[in-house]
């Protein structure tokens, strides 16, 4: 009985413990923000009643998290009353975090609904403006009225700073009284009021000389700023510290100490770093008007002031430099300079309101290399600048090692602030050391040490295990290649050796081949770490073709012939195309197989090896020196169409299809010449055509069978070359004229190719067009050719033009019965439709060309001769058509 006793007691208290979460629940619905759940929240389950007798346990306050309503008190979560109230919804609220100091801010602060943003923050701000604003117009019109005039001018300062005290301490007393945003107005105004008589009380009344008056307008500024950090009101302090800052303009035609300025914005600098480190993220406004206004003034003053020694300006830059460096050190060890848990996710984009602190780093160090090289050079102290960096890198070194360890930045993806911080050190360093070797090595020298220094990190990187060092490396290599390739390779200074052929070995030669070796060292280095497929691997072919490259463009320059340059390229593309079979790089054959196209592209536009002079003839043939590498470009295109069709992938063996074609194309292009005989052309060009054929019987997965086809379709051109204007002024003898021959050639060549492709390629579809194609073109070459001999035959036969007309008209009927008689017998309905198109055409030649001249009976006679054979044909030809395909009886009405 007991113990249902308890059990009853402890249900009801959770019950009343449920009801007032999800009273809390409902409240805080339309109060705080809104986020998207990751997983659906699980479904309820009822408690159970326990065993045994449990204590209740002590309720937890909320640390963080406040209610946010229209009344002017703020109510803990706790207190409310445990039936659910519909919630005021407010156009600002939200949720408090603790400062820094690990107090709760107070109720009015946090209490941001409309009514209270209006009434208690603009209409503040609004009122010191209106106050400042109200007493300077106040002070004008008594100027004007000349009411001072009867007050000395001491008096009048002291009124008016004694006018700006009292509004100060009002604000104390509001601020303690109501809330410290309810103070803002009246310590905004007040400190306005003591700026303006700082500066009256020297510029305008002179009771103060000009350093009592700066002075003054600095206490002001410290006592705004003392008054803002103590509210904690970022507004104040950030007004204060602006007017620090300007306070010095209103001094700058008056004679003041070398030091003042520096010494001043060191120790503004210094007020607004320790108040942002103290104050974490909520004062961080602080760091950026300390910054600007430190970096911007100090660059004026060292720029406007070059009397003053390299010393004062190199001892202010390093105690600036040294003091942004060390609060962002201190906040980030303490965790709060930027806004990012620990352990972020790594793939998500840091925003640049969050990486700002981290990137002021950077511009700080650059500012203080920048001006401190500036003013070393203007002061002429250009001796040992180079240690200027390498004493930047060695103390951002020292404090990365110091606080992380280089290891764990090198090695590991930073996690925090701190080594966030460390690893942009790091970074800065090495940027840093990029710049002291520039300035240290001026000359060639600098190529051979910034390749050492790379090649070094990424060993380095290889055995640490961090791609940090090795990126580091691969950046440092390329500004030593950038320097070659821009300053040293290409003009000649010294020539070291001359080899055949014009090659010569200089320093830029020597050079490159260094730069190769660091290369080629780094790419294989990265390809042994990496995997394969991934980036990195990639990466290292990528380099390893680089120093391929770099090796043998190393021994051209300003000096070499075009000639010169298209074998090296022609070389370095069967050495790429090599390496990367070896090391079955996709990237490289690529690469290879781009410097051979712009190889032919060379040879084309710079070589002109079609008219040049310097030439060699052979049967007919003119080679000229660029013949020579177009052979060799040939065969290395040839041989890297092989290895592509070795992969087994469909895109390569396309491309090796292609390559197949376009080296048998270059032979076909090589042997042209504007004093080249078209035979010659010819008979080579058939010999590459059935080479093509033989080579398909060896290798026919690069199908060179239709390369050779259309190679041997091509020497039509050279046989209408031979014949153009010179059919006729042959003495040869009748039926025996070498264009007729030649033609013929031609034409059982072409019909042999249609053959040879159609058995090469059974049930290929496009290899039987192809076929069709070639016979086709293969008869109407026989045509052309033999109605040109007919033509001349004919000539010299008959006196008469319309005699000469009707022999080709007579020629083409016979040729046309000749293709209607192995239609039928092959039953090859195409060709009998040639037949057919040529027997018509060869009528109306007849009939409106042949007959034009002569007189009307004869054109009479001439219808009716041509009508008659044309009835002929046709009669037969639909006796043999009616026997070949008989017609089936009509059905009968018995059926």
């Amino acid at each position: 009985m007991e113990h249902s006793l308890e059990d009853r007691d402890l249900q009801h208290q959770l019950d009343a413990l449920l009801q007032r979460i999800e009273a809390i629940e409902s409240r805080l619905e339309d109060v705080l923000p809104k986020e998207k759940s990751k997983a659906p929240p699980p479904p309820p389950v009822a408690p159970a009643v326990p065993q045994k007798s449990i204590e209740p346990a002590k309720p937890v306050e909320p640390a963080s998290q406040v209610t946010m309503t229209e009344g002017t008190e703020l109510q803990a979560l706790d207190q409310r009353p445990e039936t659910p109230q519909t919630p005021v919804k407010s156009t600002a609220s939200g949720s408090i975090n603790e400062t820094a100091f690990g107090k709760r801010v107070s109720a009015a602060f946090t209490n941001l609904t409309l009514e209270n943003l209006v009434g208690g923050r603009l209409y503040a701000i609004l009122g010191a403006l209106l106050v400042i604003i109200a007493a300077g117009t106040m002070l004008k019109l008594a100027w004007d009225a000349e009411l001072f005039d009867l007050l000395p001018d001491q008096l009048k300062c002291f009124l008016a700073a004694a006018f700006g005290g009292a509004l100060i301490v009002s604000g104390e007393v509001a601020r303690r009284k109501i809330s410290a945003w309810a103070s803002i107005g009246l310590t905004t105004a007040g400190l306005g009021v003591l700026y303006a008589t700082s500066y009256a009380a020297w510029d305008v009344f002179e009771v103060v000389p000009a350093s009592v008056g700066f002075i003054l307008l600095v206490a002001t500024s410290g006592l705004g700023i003392f008054l803002g950090a103590r509210a904690k009101l970022l507004s104040v302090a950030a007004l204060s510290l602006i007017g620090g800052y300007l306070s010095p303009l209103m001094f700058m035609d008056t004679d003041s100490s070398t030091y003042t300025l520096p010494v001043y914005l060191i120790a503004l600098l210094l007020v607004g770093l320790i108040l942002c480190a103290r104050s974490g993220n909520t004062y961080a406004l602080l760091r950026s008007i300390s910054w600007w206004g430190t970096i911007g003034f100090g660059t004026l003053w060292i720029m406007t002031s070059p009397s003053v020694s390299a010393w004062t300006h190199m001892i202010f830059i390093a105690c600036v430099w040294a003091t942004i460096q060390l609060e962002l050190v201190y906040s980030a060890t303490q965790h709060q300079l930027t806004t990012l848990p620990r352990d972020e996710n790594a793939d998500e984009l840091i925003g640049w309101d969050v990486i700002r602190p981290l990137a002021s780093s950077f511009t700080t160090t650059a500012w203080a290399i920048a001006l401190a090289l500036m003013t070393c050079h203007n002061q002429g102290l250009d001796t040992g600048t180079w240690l200027i960096p390498v004493g930047l890198a060695t103390a951002l070194l020292a404090a990365s090692a110091h606080k992380v360890g280089l290891r764990t930045i090198l090695c590991t993806r930073p996690t925090d602030d701190l080594q966030r911080l460390a690893t942009v050190f790091v970074t800065e360093a090495g940027a840093l050391v990029f710049v002291a070797m520039s300035i240290a090595f001026g000359d060639w020298t600098g190529v051979i040490a910034w390749t050492v220094l790379g090649v070094g990190a990424v060993v380095a990187g290889d055995r640490l295990n961090s791609k940090a060092l090795i990126v580091y490396g691969i950046i440092t290599q390329a500004i030593g290649g950038t320097n070659l390739m821009l300053l040293e390779w290409w003009v000649v200074t010294v020539v070291d050796a001359d080899f055949a052929g014009g090659f010569t070995i200089t320093r830029g030669t020597v050079l490159m081949i260094v730069a190769a070796l660091g290369w080629l060292i780094t790419g294989g280095l990265i390809r042994r770490a990496s995997e394969t497929g991934s980036t990195w691997r990639q990466a290292a072919h990528f380099l390893m073709g680089l120093g391929i490259t770099m090796s043998l463009i190393g021994f051209l320059n300003d000096q070499s012939t075009s000639l010169q340059a298209t074998w090296v390229l022609i070389v370095l593309s069967a050495l790429i195309m090599t390496v990367g079979t070896y090391l079955t790089s996709r990237g490289l054959h690529t690469y290879g197989i781009v410097i051979q196209f712009l190889t032919f592209l060379m040879i084309v536009m710079v070589g002109h090896w079609w008219d040049i002079s310097e030439q060699l003839q052979f049967a007919g043939i003119v080679l000229t020196p660029w013949w020579w590498p177009m052979l060799a470009l040939s065969g290395v295109t040839f041989a890297s169409s092989q290895v592509l069709s070795r992969i087994d992938v469909e895109d390569r063996r396309q491309m090796a299809i292609g390559l197949a074609a376009f080296a048998i194309a270059m032979l076909f292009l090589g042997v042209l010449h504007e004093e080249a005989s078209h035979t010659s052309v010819l008979v080579v060009w058939l010999l590459f055509s059935a080479g093509a054929f033989t080579l398909q019987t060896v290798r026919p997965e690069l199908c060179l069978s239709k390369t050779g086809f259309i190679g041997t379709v091509l020497t039509i051109w050279p046989w209408i070359q031979s014949i153009e204007g010179r059919w006729e002024d042959q003495s040869n003898p009748l039926g025996f004229t070498n264009g007729l021959w030649w033609g013929l050639i031609v034409s059982v060549a072409i019909w042999f190719a249609a053959i040879m492709e159609r058995r090469l390629n059974p049930g290929h579809r496009s290899s039987r067009y192809l076929a069709a194609f070639g016979m086709g073109l293969a008869t109407l070459l026989v045509l052309v050719a033999t109605s040109h001999e007919v033509a001349r035959i004919a000539s010299e036969t008959f006196t008469a033009e319309s005699g000469q007309r009707a022999a080709v008209s007579i020629w083409w009927g016979l040729f046309a019965i000749g293709l209607l008689i192995p239609g039928f017998l092959r039953d090859a309905p195409w060709v009998r439709y040639a037949g057919l198109s040529l027997l018509a055409l060869a009528a109306a030649k007849a009939v409106l060309y042949d007959l034009a001249s002569v007189s009307g009976v004869w054109r009479a006679v001439s219808f009716l001769v041509l009508g008659l054979l044309m009835l002929g044909v046709g009669l037969i030809y639909a006796r043999v058509m009616s026997k070949r395909h008989p017609t089936e009886p009509a059905p009968t009405s018995s059926d």
